[in-house]
Formats: C-alpha cells, sequence, structure tokens
C-alpha cells in the first residue's frame, strides 16, 4: 500500500478517541524510580537486566548529571542509574526498548592514571 492511498486527515480525525469508561491518568516512564548509585547500591560483580526506558539530565550543584532508566526483565521494577562517563555514552547509543545487561566490574584506574567505574556492557538481540 502506498502513502498515496492513505487519508490521514481521516485517520486522525478519531486518533484521539478513549473508549467509553476509560480513565486516563498521566504516566512517565522517567519517573517515580528509584535512583542507583554504582559503586553504592550498585556493587562490583553486580549485574542488571532490562529494557532501556530512556534518560534525562537532571540539573545539580556540580553541573548535570544524567539518569538512565531500566524495567527490569525478572521482576518489571523500573529502576534508574546514575550515569557515569561510560554509563552516559553506552545509553546514548541505545534506543528505547533495547534489552541490556550490564555488569558493574569495580572502580579502578585507567590508562591516564584517572579512577574509573568500569563495566562490561550487553545488548540483547533476537535468537536466530
Amino acid at each position: 500500500m502506498s502513502d498515496a492511498n492513505v487519508d490521514v486527515k481521516a485517520i486522525l480525525k478519531n486518533a484521539d478517541f478513549v473508549p467509553t469508561g476509560m480513565k486516563m491518568t498521566e504516566s512517565n516512564p522517567l519517573e517515580n524510580a528509584p535512583a542507583l548509585s554504582v559503586g553504592k547500591d550498585i556493587v562490583e560483580g553486580q549485574t542488571i537486566a532490562g529494557y532501556y526506558e530512556g534518560s534525562k539530565t537532571v540539573e545539580g550543584k556540580k553541573g548535570p548529571s544524567h539518569l538512565h532508566y531500566l524495567r527490569l526483565a525478572k521482576t518489571n521494577d523500573k529502576i534508574a542509574l546514575w550515569g557515569k562517563a561510560s554509563l552516559n555514552l553506552f545509553f546514548s547509543k541505545r534506543a528505547v526498548g533495547e534489552f541490556v545487561r550490564i555488569t558493574y566490574n569495580g572502580l579502578g584506574t585507567n590508562e591516564d592514571g584517572n579512577d574509573q567505574h568500569f563495566f562490561e556492557f550487553e545488548v540483547g538481540t533476537t535468537a536466530q
């Protein structure tokens, strides 16, 4: 079916329809999730697996920080992870809905001699 055969105005005329008896409540996937800190709440060797639900920037006293939201695979609970440089980079390349698994490998020294949090990152793919 080509786009030329679609009457977009007719489709959108009823796009806001809500069935009788349905109560609508505001829902924001980037709210109401416990914010967890790497190295404190997330300890070395711990793995988190879930569906990425988005990120947001939070202004703080020391400048902007990032929160990354996941819906855990096993429990369906929602959590937020406070960003670290490598977490921020990883999530900046993810699409909402992607399945990810992150293992925290601890705090160490990078090749520049600075302290750094190390992670193992995996992205789920459909089994063939």
